[in-house]
């Protein structure tokens, strides 16, 4: 006992035979506590503070332990015999038998207890407590512990064992599966539902440019008119075949959008598309938009040309 508890000597004289009485385990520890006229969180709280090894057994007679009590679930296996008496159930195994169900009452209760207990559910501390909160120092603190223990390179490559789209072949065959499926009405009208465009800052400058020059097209970059798979940004709705393509400096010049293939191959592959279907094309870039008196020019050559 010296061994177990070296700091905790004037304990042990005082309580010597009350450690000795749970160490062999001959008695409950209801039972220690009434003998010694103590109460029994007392002596739970002792066995905790002072790491007091106990086994909380009773001795149990050889007639006990042949019966070899099963789980009344009827999971099929034996209980445990813990503090000296039959445990019906084995832990967790009671709910199957007796599940306790929760009235609406009661559920409502509970939350509204949650609600007062817990300071976060008060949308006044929240904002006090976001105030004093710097979300970019934070974001960027965040971000170099990442980067300094290599999360971002883990992920990478494990996004690129993982990712089944760097199989040539594979990645083949769902191109080949999404350009059919693009020139289904019925996938498109769900896309139209699901993604609810809206022009972007480009497109929001050349609409409001042809509204006040009174042009001849309509914005149909939200998915509402294709062509064989195709969606143009704006059509012309005077009775030519005419689209306009609003092309970003970014989405149609960098490598990983459009592939191996050069900026200028890109724009032929468009233009063509839609030269087979009947329809002649007009490419505006975006940093042509920064000037609209030559872009409105550039729409008004374009009609005249092919009219």
């Amino acid at each position: 006992i010296k061994n177990r508890l070296p700091q905790k000597r004037n304990f042990i004289q005082q309580y010597g035979k009350i450690i000795f009485e749970i160490l062999s385990g001959d008695s409950t520890q209801t039972e220690i506590a009434k003998k010694n006229g103590f109460s029994l969180s007392v002596i739970r709280y002792w066995i905790k503070k002072y790491n007091i090894p106990t086994t909380n057994f009773k001795k149990i007679d050889k007639e006990y332990l042949d019966l070899k009590p099963l789980c009344r679930c009827g999971c099929g296996e034996y209980v445990k015999i813990p503090r000296g008496r039959w445990n019906k159930y084995l832990l967790g195994h009671y709910i199957r038998v007796h599940p306790r169900s929760y009235t609406k009452k009661e559920r409502d209760k509970s939350a509204e207890r949650m609600k007062i207990n817990n300071p976060m559910k008060d949308p006044d501390i929240v904002r006090k407590v976001h105030s004093k909160i710097n979300h970019k120092v934070v974001g960027k603190k965040m971000a170099e512990t990442n980067r300094k223990k290599g999360y971002y390179i883990k992920t990478s490559e494990r996004m690129k064992i993982n990712n089944p789209m760097k199989n040539e072949k594979i990645a083949k065959n769902h191109s080949n599966y999404m350009k059919k499926k693009w020139r289904e009405e019925e996938h498109i009208k769900k896309m139209i539902k699901a993604f609810k465009l809206k022009p972007n800052k480009a497109e929001k400058v050349l609409i409001n440019s042809i509204k006040n020059h009174n042009l001849h097209y309509k914005y149909v970059g939200d998915f509402s008119f294709w062509i064989d798979g195709k969606n143009p940004d704006f059509i012309n709705h005077n009775g030519e075949k005419k689209v306009i393509e609003i092309f970003g400096d970014f989405w149609h010049t960098s490598p990983k959008k459009i592939g191996k293939k050069t900026v200028e191959e890109h724009c032929e592959e468009r233009i063509n598309h839609f030269k087979r279907n009947g329809f002649s094309t007009l490419i505006i870039w975006e940093k042509e938009l920064e000037n609209p008196v030559k872009v409105i020019e550039k729409i008004r050559r374009f009609d005249a040309h092919d009219s």
